[in-house]
């Protein structure tokens, strides 16, 4: 079967579609882009992976018409390495490149470009075996051959026994970004029951600040609770405007800013 995970506006109208498959490819999984026309219809496909399990987290159209997909790629049972791959309009190949995490496993969740043309990624990193913990990672990327320019670590609690995710992010109008996900926290040292939101602005330079910036006002989130979806929307200083659940066996977590 397939996936979709992302998608974008190609220049002709039509879409191109990041995801997964285990029905093509290289491997068990593969990561997976499909080109439509403006109906919908399939124009090509491709897959992007090998031999063990590779998956599409998300794509983004660039400045110049290529596109950067980004996501992750299993080199052992236990292990995984955060990926990211540039493509022209057709699919194919600029550069692909593979990113070894901390420890065990690190996955690129979004990605988006900077107006001053860097390659934004975040995603979660993984800080030590023992407890399982993982942290939100923002890493910028030169757009001509993928190198780490620099990279952000974040935790809002800084134990051992938290796991801190990344999935989703955005653009904000004074070039900064907005990073959405949530945090689990197994063994209650932070009172967290369960998944808890978890919201982090920063500038372009990945240093966080306070959601006092009238640039980026307001956004709203999507987070699974319980395989259920909620909806919440906030301003700048963190004030709860409204909260919408809804019932259905969903999994997806976004922030959008407006």
């Amino acid at each position: 079967y397939e996936w979709g995970q992302s998608v974008e506006i190609a220049d002709d109208g039509g879409f191109m579609v990041f995801g997964s498959t285990n029905s093509y490819g290289a491997g068990s999984y593969d990561a997976y882009l499909i080109k439509t026309d403006p109906n919908g219809t399939m124009l090509w496909q491709k897959t992007y992976g090998a031999q063990y399990v590779d998956y599409g987290g998300s794509l983004t159209k660039l400045q110049i018409g290529d596109y950067v997909l980004a996501g992750g790629s299993s080199i052992s049972s236990d292990s995984t390495v955060a990926v990211a791959i540039k493509i022209n309009s057709e699919g194919t190949e600029i550069w692909n490149r593979r990113y070894p995490p901390t420890v065990r496993s690190m996955e690129f969740t979004a990605v988006k470009q900077l107006s001053s043309g860097e390659i934004m990624v975040t995603g979660s990193d993984q800080g030590d075996t023992l407890n399982n913990s993982f942290y939100g990672i923002l890493k910028s990327l030169d757009l001509n051959n993928g190198d780490i320019i620099w990279e952000r670590q974040y935790q809002l609690f800084e134990d051992d026994s938290t796991q801190h995710y990344f999935y989703s992010m955005d653009t904000c109008s004074d070039g900064g970004l907005v990073m959405g996900g949530m945090i689990i926290d197994r063994r209650g040292i932070n009172s967290i029951v369960g998944n808890s939101y978890w919201v982090v602005k920063t500038d372009c330079a990945g240093n966080e600040y306070a959601w006092d910036n009238a640039a980026c006002p307001k956004f709203v989130g999507l987070e699974e609770i319980e395989k259920d979806p909620i909806l919440l929307k906030i301003t700048n200083g963190l004030e709860q405007k409204w909260k919408k659940h809804y019932e259905n066996n969903l999994t997806n977590f976004s922030v959008k800013t407006e």
